[in-house]
């Protein structure tokens, strides 16, 4: 007699996420908005990041974060520092713990270390040396580019400057 067999293999997930982090910012955040970005990673994919916090202010609360493309290994959430801190900005250098929970396609969840976050709250001091970058009143540049001399501090380190000629 003919006899026909069907043969159906699954994995079986029995860990918790274990490969999760926080990747920006590293650790000196600002006041207001931030956005975070991180990774998680899971065989059946990672749809919610939660992230517990514990604001200068006192107390706790979480964000919720959850993650339309789970399976991409990456995630992204926005965070109002000013918010979480009862709504009263933080003085610079104050800290924040938070810890994150990433939870995977099967309701399985890992829990991270707590990782401090300190506020920087004072902006860049930047200077410009018009003499030493050759820039006088009515003087002209060449149109493929020129140096900028200066300086610029900041405690906190700087992401980026931006420069407006003619109010381009």
């Amino acid at each position: 007699q003919p006899l026909d067999w069907l043969w159906a293999r699954h994995a079986v997930d029995r860990d918790e996420p274990r490969f999760f982090g926080i990747r920006q910012p590293r650790y000196v955040i600002g006041t207001g908005l931030n956005e975070l970005h991180g990774y998680a990673y899971d065989d059946v994919g990672v749809p919610l990041i939660t992230v517990s916090l514990e604001p200068p202010a006192g107390g706790s609360q979480s964000l919720i974060c959850p993650d339309a493309t789970p399976a991409d290994g990456e995630w992204v959430c926005d965070w109002d520092v000013t918010a979480s801190n009862g709504g009263v900005e933080p003085a610079h250098g104050a800290e924040f713990a938070l810890r994150l929970q990433a939870t995977d396609g099967l309701g399985q969840s890992g829990l991270g270390p707590w990782q401090p976050f300190v506020v920087d709250s004072v902006p860049p001091t930047v200077t410009l040396d018009t003499d030493a970058s050759g820039l006088r009143d009515g003087s002209m540049v060449k149109s493929d580019g020129f140096s900028l001399l200066g300086s610029l501090t900041d405690e906190g380190g700087v992401g980026r400057v931006g420069l407006c000629i003619d109010g381009a």
